[in-house]
């Protein structure tokens, strides 16, 4: 039998917003789907994604958010243009969209971290056991301040079982669920 956690992140890969475009919109949007689930005391506090894997630069959403995750490669092209902190430009075709703030995040007790990417979904086999939840999925037990580099080693550790290389990897989702108090 699938966890529940298991079987969100399928629908997850199988519902994609093609043309999200505001990041509270998907958080309240997903938030609506665990609330139809019956799971109210959870919810998805935020959504970022790790660009580039050699400079360690994270995005931070906030007004906007267009995550490669949701579109087809082939239907996309992105240049990404990297300023101070942890801010991040995007240009689709002639629009330049700058919408992120300079901020890092913190991880709580119990929290838990989600971590998907077309690499990983491509790993990730929803009808078999090949490959355990744990492999997704990491709760963080102890709180930190978490910096970009911080933030990718944990990544990087979490996902060590999926021989992934990660030289190939520049387009990270990272969606953080809470427990309402």
């Amino acid at each position: 039998k699938k966890s529940f956690l298991l079987s969100f992140i399928n629908y997850f890969l199988n519902n994609r917003l093609e043309n999200i475009d505001s990041a509270s919109t998907y958080l309240a949007n997903m938030n609506n789907l665990l609330n139809r689930v019956g799971h109210s005391e959870l919810k998805f506090d935020a959504l970022y994604t790790v660009l580039d894997n050699n400079t360690n630069y994270i995005e931070v959403s906030s007004t906007r958010i267009t995550p490669l995750i949701f579109y087809k490669a082939e239907d996309r092209e992105a240049t990404y243009y990297e300023f101070a902190g942890l801010q991040i430009g995007e240009r689709w075709g002639d629009e330049f969209v700058q919408s992120l703030k300079k901020e890092s995040f913190r991880l709580s007790n119990n929290d838990t971290l989600v971590i998907l990417n077309k690499t990983i979904e491509n790993l990730v086999n929803f009808d078999g056991d090949k490959y355990e939840l744990h492999n997704i999925v990491k709760t963080v037990h102890k709180e930190f301040p978490a910096s970009a580099e911080v933030m990718i080693e944990k990544i990087k550790d979490s996902l060590k079982d999926f021989s992934v290389d990660f030289s190939k990897i520049d387009d990270l989702i990272i969606l953080i669920i809470k427990r309402n108090q």
